[in-house]
């Protein structure tokens, strides 16, 4: 790298000092080396498929919807979905109802409420929740700290809820606050 240099020079004593010319330098950057990467000729490699250049897209349940808001949630995928209109906003999976509780229930209701911080009990066991949205009476979307697996698995069947759907705590946060009292819950099989 070429340093350039300035130097004060004075024409005639007391004269005030002015900047000389800096020399006249260039600079050539040495060319840009990288590693050695192997080059594979495009005759040796095969040629892309279309699923390869473009993920399959399966069309979202928002497409459907009219509401402002909406949460359809998948008991068969354990997933839901968050809409606004016919747009998705968000998705994430879930755990739903235990099979020998009944599962959880299925059709469409509205957000009742949402709360913070508080206990939930289901047969004489206490759970604490940071978000809790009821949509049908007992029913609703909470977080679930204590869940020990994955959420969207099949576990859901043993392990899962008491009929109420679990989202992954910042989710649920989210959603909390995305989420209006009298949005749309939809459960399907």
């Amino acid at each position: 790298m070429a340093v350039g240099v300035v130097a004060v020079v004075a024409t005639r004593p007391g004269a005030r000092p002015h900047l000389a010319d800096a020399p006249q330098t260039t600079f050539t950057a040495p060319p840009l080396t990288s590693p050695a990467v192997p080059q594979v000729s495009r005759k040796s490699r095969p040629p892309l498929t279309t699923a390869q250049h473009r993920p399959a897209s399966v069309p979202s349940p928002c497409q459907g919807s009219s509401d402002q808001q909406q949460v359809i949630v998948s008991v068969a995928k354990q997933h839901a979905w968050v809409c606004s209109g016919a747009h998705q906003v968000r998705d994430s999976a879930v755990t739903t109802g235990m099979t020998s509780v009944g599962g959880t229930p299925t059709g469409t209701w509205q957000i009742q409420a949402k709360q913070t911080n508080r206990w939930l009990s289901s047969d004489g066991v206490s759970y604490f929740v940071k978000y809790w949205m009821p949509y049908n009476g007992d029913y609703g979307f909470h977080d679930a700290l204590w869940q020990k697996f994955a959420f969207g698995g099949p576990q859901y069947r043993t392990d899962g809820s008491h009929g109420c759907v679990h989202f992954p705590i910042d989710v649920m946060a989210w959603l909390y606050n995305w989420t209006q009292v009298g949005a749309t819950v939809t459960v399907q099989a």
